[in-house]
């Protein structure tokens, strides 16, 4: 049975200036539950952790000289220590209107790799190598970013299959993650009227070699929408 209510909304992580448009596209689509694409485990992890990450990292930015603190790559890595913003404007949403927000990923990847954070991800000689490399303007490496993405998910890009988006699903373990989050969104979507799912920009990819969360999703026949701008 095709299902006409369900959106898939792609973002650009750490993108934080896009939350105002997040938060206004789903007041324009109204759902009744929304499902983002972190686990239950990922967000205690961090809410725990994310005292001693802040401090070690400060800790470890005392040993950079003060000019390279502020590099790109730095504050790209302060953003990724907090909650995700998709998490943060779902949920906001979701409480102002007394709905469900629902973390549906697998916490597989973030068991793994959440606890080695503070001593690999922030450690001197880490940020040291973020910090030696070339800066760069935050917002027109995020426009670039935007720009490929809308290119991509509407035919006008190509990449070889080395370079394709969604390469990583070349490993059983992110196939098999993409199949359990589709699994997830079906059955919430066999029991709710208007589903909202935000992912990552990537899932919104159809007909690549490999199987997609949007291709897995196809029977539902979701909308795809690039945030802030693109409807595909």
């Amino acid at each position: 049975m095709k299902c006409t209510n369900l959106s898939l909304l792609g973002t650009l992580h750490l993108y934080r200036e896009a939350g105002p448009a997040l938060y206004e596209l789903l007041t324009s689509l109204a759902p009744e539950v929304i499902t983002v694409e972190i686990s239950r485990f990922s967000l205690k992890f961090r809410q725990r952790a994310m005292p001693v990450w802040f401090t070690v990292l400060a800790r470890n930015l005392g040993c950079i000289s003060p000019g390279k603190r502020e590099h790109a790559g730095i504050r790209l890595l302060v953003r990724q220590l907090r909650i995700p913003y998709e998490w943060t404007v779902a949920n906001r949403y979701a409480a102002n209107h007394g709905i469900r927000c629902i973390a549906v990923d697998m916490g597989d990847f973030a068991r793994i790799e959440l606890p080695a954070w503070h001593q690999e991800l922030l450690s001197r000689e880490n940020l040291e190598i973020i910090a030696s490399e070339p800066d760069f303007d935050l917002q027109k490496h995020f426009s670039a970013r935007l720009r490929f993405a809308s290119m991509f998910l509407s035919g006008k890009k190509q990449c070889c299959e080395a370079a394709h988006p969604l390469s990583y699903l070349a490993h059983d373990q992110w196939q098999k993650r993409e199949d359990k989050v589709s699994g997830r969104i079906q059955k919430i979507a066999a029991l709710c009227s208007r589903v909202v799912h935000i992912c990552g920009w990537t899932h919104l990819v159809t007909g690549g070699p490999w199987p997609s969360l949007s291709d897995m999703l196809m029977p539902l026949n979701p909308q795809r929408m690039l945030v802030p701008y693109e409807r595909n």
